[in-house]
């Protein structure tokens, strides 16, 4: 693989795709706390992170839309977003299925969490 340069991130916001829906007692809590996590360390190492599920989980537990309803939220974020970061497991995710989907179909970029500089 072609190594990323970290300049290309610069003044770019990064949408940040980690599945959230879980069969487990507590998986989305935990998908939740793991995702702020990851986001909390992109800031750290400069990079402009939107996390649909760290800034819409508190939303969540109070009006628990379902996953239409969120989908048609982020399909709005995507359009705003430059570039796509998808992180492990998101071969599995529904959402995230959908969400590279859409940044495909808009021709913007997108990367595995493993592979950013």
């Amino acid at each position: 693989m072609e190594t990323i340069d970290k300049d290309f991130f610069n003044d770019k916001l990064c949408y940040l795709a980690h599945p959230f829906s879980s069969n487990e007692i507590g998986g989305e809590r935990r998908n939740y706390e793991d995702v702020t996590n990851i986001a909390a360390n992109l800031f750290d190492r400069g990079y402009a992170v939107y996390s649909p599920i760290t800034h819409c989980y508190p939303i969540k537990l109070i009006n628990n839309g379902q996953w239409d309803f969120w989908m048609a939220f982020d399909t709005i974020l995507t359009g705003r977003c430059d570039i796509l970061i998808l992180c492990p497991d998101w071969e599995n995710s529904r959402g995230c299925n959908e969400e590279k989907r859409i940044f495909e179909e808009q021709g913007k970029p997108w990367f595995l969490l493993s592979d950013l500089p």
